[in-house]
């Protein structure tokens, strides 16, 4: 909903009501899954700490732990990201870079 509602990002950005009802109905789509929050950036062994250069990544690092723990794919306007996959993780098959 942040990346949705923010015209820097998404140049059709929603309002956040707006976001909020387009999540429902995604959320809603058959095969949808809700992912808890149980990876720990401190423990996990999905998060390459060595690659990690700055603040701005330590969110992503944590979304890519969560993804790799569920062996499901990170979607993101982030071409970057690719560059924080532990050595133990396919980029190619863990990381979806969204072309805007």
């Amino acid at each position: 909903m942040r990346v949705s509602s923010n015209s820097r990002i998404v140049p059709e950005a929603r309002s956040p009501v707006e976001a909020i009802q387009l999540l429902e109905q995604i959320v809603a789509l058959p095969g949808h899954q809700f992912w808890s929050d149980d990876v720990s950036i401190v423990s996990s062994t999905h998060v390459a700490r060595r690659k990690l250069m700055g603040h701005g990544q330590v969110t992503d690092a944590h979304l890519l732990a969560l993804a790799i723990a569920r062996a499901g794919v990170l979607a993101t306007f982030d071409g970057g990201i690719a560059e924080i996959v532990p050595d133990s993780a396919n980029a190619a098959t863990t990381v979806h870079v969204i072309s805007t």
